[in-house]
C-alpha cells in the first residue's frame, strides 16, 4: 500500500508537542481531535501542509481501520502559501466550468488517481494540460460492474475526487505542463484555497445558497465536488468524482426528497450529453448530506483573485449554467 509513514508521524507528533499551546492539534482521519497541529494558517506568507492519502468517499469506498491510522493526515506551518496576486495567474468562471466538464463521461474514479507515486501532492497527470488518454481508454476497458476497489493506486487510469479538483483548478489558472500543482486532501480545499487568496471560505452550517464554481469540501465525508449551481427546490447539481467516476449529480432538496430538480437535471444531461456512460452508470442522486456536511470555497471575482466572471456565470442558476455550457 506504499503507506511506511507509521514512524515519521510518530516523529512529527513528538516534536509538534514541544510548540507552544493552543496553536496546535492533530486530527486523524476519522476527524478526532486530540494530539497537536496548526488550527489556522494565520497571517504567515508561507504555509505548507504535508500531505496524505486523499479523501475517501465513506458510502462507496472501503478503507480498513488499520490504513486509517496509517493515512493520519499531518498538517504543519511550515507549507509554502501560493499567493494568488503576485503569480498573477487568471482565468474565468466558464473557463474553470467548461474545464470540470471535459473529463465528464469519460474519466473512471480511482483512488490515489491524480496523486504522485508518494501520495505528497500533484501527479504527472493532474500538472498536464489536457485529458490523459489512458483515462478514456481504461474508461472503455470497463463495463457497467466496474468496481473502483480493484484498482486502488493505479494513479495513472483515473481520478479520485481531490486529483479532479486539482486538475481542474491546474488547468483553468497555468498556461503549461510541469508547474507545481494544486491536489490537497479533499476534506481540506475550503481551507487551503481560501488561504491562498483564491476566495473566501464558510463553515458548513452557515450557508445555504450554492453558485457555479462553488468548491466544497467536507471534514466528515473526506470528499470534495465542484458547484453547478443551485435549483428553485434549493437541490444544487454537481459534478464530482466518485465511484464509479467523473459525472454530473443532483443533490436531494435541504428537506431530504431524492426526486429533486437538480437529479432530474443531472439525469437529462447526462443522459443527451454521455449516453454511452448513463447506459453503464445511470445514477446521478447524491444526499443531502451535500448541503449540510460541506464547507464552501467561494472564488474572489473581483478581479484581485486568480478568477474573473466577465459572463456573469456566478448568477446563473443550475440549468442555465449546464444549458450554457453544451448548448450555448
Amino acid at each position: 500500500m506504499k503507506r511506511k509513514k507509521s514512524l515519521a508521524i510518530i516523529i512529527a507528533v513528538v516534536c509538534i508537542g514541544t510548540l507552544s499551546a493552543g496553536g496546535y492539534i492533530f486530527l486523524s482521519n476519522n476527524g478526532s481531535v486530540g494530539d497537536f497541529i496548526n488550527d489556522s494558517y494565520g497571517s504567515s506568507k508561507t504555509v505548507e501542509i504535508t500531505q496524505a492519502p486523499k479523501e475517501t468517499e465513506t458510502a462507496q469506498t472501503t478503507v480498513s481501520e488499520n490504513e486509517k491510522v496509517q493515512n493520519t493526515p499531518l498538517v504543519t506551518e511550515s507549507v509554502k502559501k501560493k499567493d494568488a496576486s503576485t503569480e498573477k495567474k487568471s482565468g474565468t468562471l466558464k473557463n474553470f466550468l467548461e474545464n470540470a466538464m471535459k473529463p465528464v463521461g469519460q474519466t473512471l474514479y480511482v483512488y490515489g488517481g491524480g496523486w504522485n507515486e508518494e501520495d505528497t501532492g500533484a501527479g504527472k497527470e493532474a500538472v498536464t494540460i489536457g485529458l490523459s488518454p489512458t483515462w478514456k481508454s481504461f474508461y472503455e476497458s470497463q463495463g457497467a460492474d466496474y468496481d473502483s476497489d480493484n484498482f486502488r493506486y493505479q494513479i495513472e487510469k483515473g481520478l479520485d475526487c481531490s486529483g479532479y479538483i486539482g486538475w481542474v483548478v491546474y488547468n483553468t489558472i497555468e498556461k503549461e505542463s510541469g508547474n507545481s500543482g494544486y491536489v490537497y486532501k479533499a476534506e481540506e480545499y475550503a481551507d487551503v484555497y481560501s488561504s491562498m487568496g483564491f476566495g473566501t471560505k464558510s463553515e458548513a452550517g452557515t450557508f445555504s445558497d450554492y453558485r457555479p464554481g462553488d468548491i466544497l469540501s467536507s471534514k466528515t465525508d473526506y470528499h470534495a465536488w465542484i458547484s453547478l449551481g443551485q435549483c428553485s427546490d434549493g437541490s444544487v447539481v454537481l459534478v464530482n468524482s466518485s465511484p464509479p467516476g467523473v459525472r454530473i449529480c443532483g443533490t436531494a432538496t435541504p428537506q431530504g426528497n431524492e426526486n429533486s430538480e437538480a437529479v432530474k437535471i443531472a439525469e437529462q444531461f447526462m443522459r443527451e450529453q454521455f449516453p454511452d456512460w448513463y447506459e453503464k452508470f445511470p445514477d446521478c442522486k447524491k444526499g443531502v448530506n451535500y448541503l449540510t456536511d460541506y464547507d464552501r470555497m467561494r472564488w474572489d471575482l473581483s478581479g484581485n483573485g486568480v478568477l474573473t466572471d466577465p459572463e456573469g456565470y456566478c448568477e446563473l442558476m443550475a440549468d442555465e449554467t449546464l444549458t450554457d455550457l453544451f448548448l450555448g
